[in-house]
């Protein structure tokens, strides 16, 4: 890529950044391919990457707690696994056998056998 045909550096890096994140390559692998400094990439990548808001920048919305008026043996937890098995069960559960219902889809999404 030869920056003679950018109207700016900006431009030229901006393309540099773009092409590195559609290559799917790691930013030192792209950098070497491409015969381009890595502390470089990351100083044009920090100098064009949009600002983050700041947290002073959000609105707060008001907030009303109420008690809660469901009886324990009525309420639910919820619990998702990271490969999005989910168990949802009332409140009111023994904890022994929830434990035992986790380690069995534990053991299921590692594919070992019970």
């Amino acid at each position: 890529m030869d920056r003679s045909t950018f109207s700016s550096k900006a431009e030229y890096w901006q393309r540099v950044l773009d092409e590195q994140r559609l290559s799917k390559l790691s930013v030192a692998a792209f950098c070497a391919q491409n015969s381009i400094s890595v502390p470089s990439f990351y100083q044009w990548r920090k100098k064009l990457q949009p600002p983050q808001p700041s947290v002073a920048s959000h609105s707060l919305v008001p907030v009303r707690i109420v008690q809660n008026a469901t009886p324990v043996s009525e309420q639910s937890i919820q619990i998702m696994t990271p490969s999005g098995f989910s168990i949802r069960c009332n409140m009111s559960v023994d904890a022994r056998k929830l434990t035992q219902i986790i380690e069995a889809i534990e053991v299921a999404e590692r594919g070992d056998s019970c």
